[in-house]
C-alpha cells in the first residue's frame, strides 16, 4: 500500500510542477493578450485555443483534483483537515457543474466557477502559509492539525499547494476565457 501512495504522490506531484508551469504560461499569455489584444502572436493563439476549450479544461483538472482529494483520504487514509474540507467544498462542485456545463455547452458557466475557484485558491494558499510558517499560523484542530505536512515533494509541494496549483490554473482559464466574442 506504501509504494502505491508514493506512486500515486510521485505522479501528482510531477503533475503540479506541470500546472504551476503551465499556469505561468497561461498567465503571462492573459497579460500580453490584455496589453497587446490587436497583436498576432502566437499567444492570441494559444488564447483562443484556451477560450474554446475552457470547460473541457476546467472539467479535466477539477476531475483529477477530486480523485486526488478521494485517494489520499479514501485509499491513503489521510485524515483531511478543517482546511482541506473546506477546499473539497470548492472544488468537487466544480467536477460536477463543468461536467453538466460540457454536455449542455452552457458558455455561461464560468460565472459560477470563477468565484468558487477563488474562494477555494484563497483557502488553499492559506493553508500552504500554515504548513511553510507554522509557528506563526498555528492550528488548533486536536484530530487532524492543518499545518501537518503528509509529504513535500520536491521540497515543497503538499496536499494545499496541489490544491491552490488547480485552483490558480481554473481561475487563469477562465479569465482567459473572458471577455470574447463567444461569451
Amino acid at each position: 500500500m506504501q509504494q502505491l501512495v508514493s506512486s500515486f504522490t510521485n505522479i501528482l506531484s510531477a503533475l503540479t510542477l506541470l500546472g504551476q508551469g503551465l499556469f505561468v504560461v497561461l498567465l503571462f499569455t492573459l497579460l500580453v493578450t490584455h496589453l497587446a489584444p490587436k497583436k498576432k502572436n502566437n499567444f492570441i493563439k494559444l488564447r483562443k485555443l484556451v477560450t474554446d476549450n475552457y470547460i473541457a479544461i476546467v472539467f479535466l483538472f477539477a476531475v483529477v483534483a477530486t480523485a486526488g482529494s478521494l485517494f489520499y483520504s479514501e485509499i491513503a487514509e489521510y485524515v483531511p483537515c478543517k482546511l482541506c474540507w473546506l477546499e473539497r467544498i470548492f472544488m468537487y462542485p466544480m467536477s460536477i457543474i463543468s461536467f453538466i456545463a460540457l454536455l449542455k455547452n452552457d458558455l455561461s458557466v464560468k460565472k459560477y466557477l470563477l468565484p468558487l475557484s477563488v474562494m477555494g485558491f484563497v483557502i488553499a494558499l492559506y493553508h500552504s502559509f500554515m504548513q511553510m510558517f507554522p509557528e506563526v499560523l498555528r492550528c488548533s484542530e486536536e484530530l487532524t492539525k492543518c499545518n501537518v505536512k503528509n509529504f513535500a515533494a520536491y521540497g515543497y509541494i503538499t496536499i494545499p499547494v496541489m490544491a491552490a496549483t488547480v485552483f490558480a490554473i481554473i481561475i487563469v482559464t477562465l479569465l482567459l476565457s473572458l471577455n470574447t466574442k463567444k461569451n
